[in-house]
C-alpha cells in the first residue's frame, strides 16, 4: 500500500502556543485564544494542521507546560 507524506509540499510553518498571545504574520490580526488563531490560519490563509501536542520548558526550578499547534502550507 503506498504511503503519502503529509509534509510534502509544505513551504511555510506557523506556530501557535497557549502560553502567550499571538498575531497573524500575514494580516496582523491579533489573537488572545489559540483556537481562534488556529482556525484563522486554516480558513483565511489555507494552512493545515501538522501537529498538536505538548511542549515544556524548565527555567530554574520551575517546570512549565503548554500546548503547541504547528500549521503548514
Amino acid at each position: 500500500m503506498p504511503t503519502t507524506n503529509q509534509y510534502e509540499g509544505i513551504k511555510h510553518i506557523a506556530r501557535i502556543t497557549t502560553n502567550f498571545e499571538d498575531t497573524c504574520e500575514h494580516c496582523k490580526e491579533h489573537f488572545i485564544d489559540p483556537a481562534t488563531a488556529t482556525n484563522h490560519y486554516i480558513k483565511e490563509h489555507g494552512y493545515k494542521i501538522l501537529y498538536i501536542g505538548p511542549e515544556s520548558d524548565i527555567s530554574g526550578m520551575e517546570h512549565y507546560h503548554w500546548t503547541v499547534t504547528i500549521l503548514g502550507k
